[in-house]
């Protein structure tokens, strides 16, 4: 069976079919399918200083992230969860925008940005209530922002993929149910500073995950790297460093 839903609400050509049943589509044969239906181009150029081989992601999660902020998520509410997850593919969306953060706002998101700073919003989906038949879907807004000097390219990737996986991986299911994560970037005497503050909405804190999440992140990521993080006492607001020449090792760990 072939189903096609088509996702709406944004500029005319704004188009992504989900195919049901046959063989798995990958991310570039879907991406071409929406590129050469809709009449634009398939592949933007890669940006400057991006490894060849992170081409591909880039360019799919530009064209997701596209998509995401042009508009009506409400065709993808109904989707089986296995739809859902050949669609999303919510890790490599989130594990690419790392290297969406040397381009500007306007770059992203086809709109004017603030000049004195780079600020991508977008959403996420998370599957959620394994056990049920169909996947039910929660909107998460995370909200990037890095200073008008951006860090350093290395620290970019490295550090930004790991803190944007930890935070799907950890803690979208928390988040999803109403709050929001702020993750702020500089770079301090050479070292990529991270601060994340998860703020839930109306609701009581879920402090123990939270902070078992922080250490998780901790021991797996930056022991043996130099980095260091820390945690307030309630497990909402935390900090994480990592030297910017050396974190490459770090960044593939996750």
């Amino acid at each position: 069976m072939r189903e096609e839903v088509e996702e709406g609400g944004g500029p005319p050509g704004r188009t992504l079919r989900l195919i049901e049943g046959g063989a798995p589509e990958s991310g570039k044969i879907r991406a071409a399918r929406a590129g050469r239906r809709a009449g634009r181009p398939v592949a933007p150029p890669c940006p400057a200083g991006i490894a060849e081989e992170l081409a591909g992601p880039i360019r799919e999660a530009e064209r997701r992230i596209g998509l995401l902020l042009a508009g009506d998520y409400g065709p993808l509410r109904d989707l089986q969860k296995e739809e859902l997850l050949a669609a999303s593919e919510a890790t490599e969306l989130l594990s690419a925008v790392l290297s969406l953060v040397g381009l500007t706002e306007r770059e992203v998101a086809g709109s004017p940005g603030p000049e004195d700073a780079f600020d991508v919003r977008f959403a996420a989906w998370d599957t959620i209530e394994e056990h049920a038949c169909r996947a039910r879907l929660k909107r998460v807004r995370l909200e990037i922002s890095l200073p008008p000097r951006p860090l350093s390219v290395r620290g970019n990737r490295c550090a930004l993929r790991a803190v944007l996986r930890f935070a799907l991986r950890e803690q979208l299911h928390a988040v999803s149910r109403g709050g929001r994560l702020l993750v702020e970037g500089t770079e301090v005497r050479g070292r990529a500073v991270l601060r994340i503050v998860r703020r839930d909405a109306g609701r009581s804190t879920a402090e123990r995950p939270v902070r078992l999440a922080a250490l998780s992140l901790a021991r797996s990521l930056l022991g043996g790297h130099g980095g260091d993080i820390q945690a307030d006492s309630g497990g909402l607001e935390w900090r994480i460093s990592l030297p910017t020449g050396e974190c490459r090792e770090a960044g593939s760990t996750l």
